[in-house]
């Protein structure tokens, strides 16, 4: 049935979603405050509501420009240690 798999993927695709946003917000616990402020965009069939269980899972990160102070090595630093860690 169609509305029965619509409402499968959509509440397939809200556990993904917070399980994203989980390991983002766990990440930036163990890692310390991000050097610049950050959103954690997910994108795709997830962000659609229509994941699958054999759905790739796509997000991208934005930030704000990023302090003068905050060279472009510690900004990518930071991301490094953030991508090792998820």
């Amino acid at each position: 049935n169609d509305i029965e798999i619509f409402f499968a993927q959509a509440n397939y695709s809200q556990l993904v979603k917070s399980t994203l946003k989980s390991m983002f917000s766990s990440a930036t616990s163990a890692l310390g405050s991000p050097p610049c402020r950050l959103e954690l965009c997910i994108l795709g069939s997830t962000a659609r509501n229509q994941c699958r269980p054999y759905s790739d899972v796509e997000f991208m990160l934005i930030h704000e420009d990023p302090p003068e102070n905050l060279t472009d090595e510690a900004l990518k630093e930071w991301r490094a240690s953030l991508d090792g860690y998820i």
